[in-house]
């Protein structure tokens, strides 16, 4: 990064952070502090009107402002594919602003370079996976409850619902009422094709994560929260408690599906002779019981013996069920 790069993005991250410590912009810009300090002397020189304070930082005085920003071609591009992504993935309101906000950068650009711009867009595809497979789109009550959460999480507003938590899908080994919520939203994510959220929920007390499509009865509450100062949604990481492990033997010839389609459990597969052994790690056997199932005859569960039994039941089941076809 040339110095004149470096000053310019000292700006940009004045202007989009306020305060800002020398030694956070040495270590964004990977730069040394001494560094930083002089090309602080050098705005100042140049008539940029910094603030600094002792122990706190530097920050541009209230009013000024940097002029229109010019990208390239490549940098236009990044922003308008992640333009692409958000009015793929997020709800209609978010698509629709995404949308606007392409318009605008494209209207700025010169002629030349908006041709570039179409060109690496065109040789550049963000691949919707949940059209590719043909998972349907997020209904309209899930949008609502989405544009809900989103509303909790800026307003730092209490929101309860009922959850319906996985034990209480019909592959489970036993039933459980949804229950009714009280929980602080702190962020969400999307993973996997699915909307979550995470926060702290009153009644288990205790920072959890919540499937927006396991959710119904959503209400934005009066009650209000302050999020704990240490959160960061950028660095939040679920809590595993991955502590069933089991152990699955593939036939030979599955193994290059295996490895090509794993299940998020998986945590080694080891090539044998005749076979691969699998171990996986997971909450509790319902999170691999139907993956397992979809392998057929290809896949025999060693360990544990519960699970064992519990897909030879289904597999009994359903040959019933085709039995009665006949």
């Amino acid at each position: 990064m040339t110095r004149s790069d470096r000053m310019l993005a000292i700006l940009l991250e004045l202007q989009r952070r306020g305060v800002v410590r020398a030694e956070d912009l040495a270590k964004r810009l990977e730069t040394s502090v001494r560094t930083i300090y002089r090309d602080m002397e050098a705005l100042s020189i140049a008539g940029i009107p910094l603030r600094s304070t002792p122990g706190i930082g530097y920050e541009l005085m209230e009013g000024f402002f940097l002029p229109p920003i010019q990208f390239t071609a490549l940098e236009a591009s990044m922003l308008l594919l992640g333009g692409d992504y958000i009015a793929n993935t997020f709800d209609h309101a978010y698509g629709e602003i995404a949308h606007t906000a392409q318009a605008k950068i494209e209207a700025i650009m010169p002629e030349q370079q908006r041709l570039q711009v179409r060109q690496l867009r065109d040789s550049i595809h963000y691949l919707n996976l949940d059209e590719t497979y043909h998972i349907p789109p997020i209904d309209e009550a899930e949008q609502q409850t989405l544009g809900l959460v989103r509303r909790a999480v800026l307003e730092q507003r209490a929101l309860s619902f009922t959850y319906r938590s996985r034990r209480t899908s019909p592959y489970a080994s036993e039933e459980e009422a949804p229950t009714a919520r009280s929980v602080h939203p702190y962020g969400l994510f999307h993973s996997r094709g699915s909307w979550s959220f995470v926060g702290h929920c009153t009644l288990r007390g205790e920072l959890r994560q919540f499937r927006l499509d396991r959710m119904a009865s959503a209400a934005l509450l009066t009650d209000t929260f302050e999020r704990p100062e240490s959160f960061r949604m950028n660095a939040y990481e679920p809590e595993q408690n991955f502590y069933q492990e089991v152990t699955v033997s593939f036939a030979k010839a599955a193994i290059p599906w295996v490895r090509e389609n794993p299940s998020f459990y998986l945590t080694s597969l080891e090539e044998r002779e005749h076979d691969a052994l699998a171990t996986f790690h997971c909450r509790q056997e319902e999170d691999l019981l139907q993956w397992v199932l979809s392998w057929g005859q290809h896949a025999r569960v060693l360990q544990p013996q519960s699970l064992r039994d519990r897909v030879r039941e289904h597999a009994a089941a359903m040959a019933a069920a085709y039995a009665e076809l006949e």
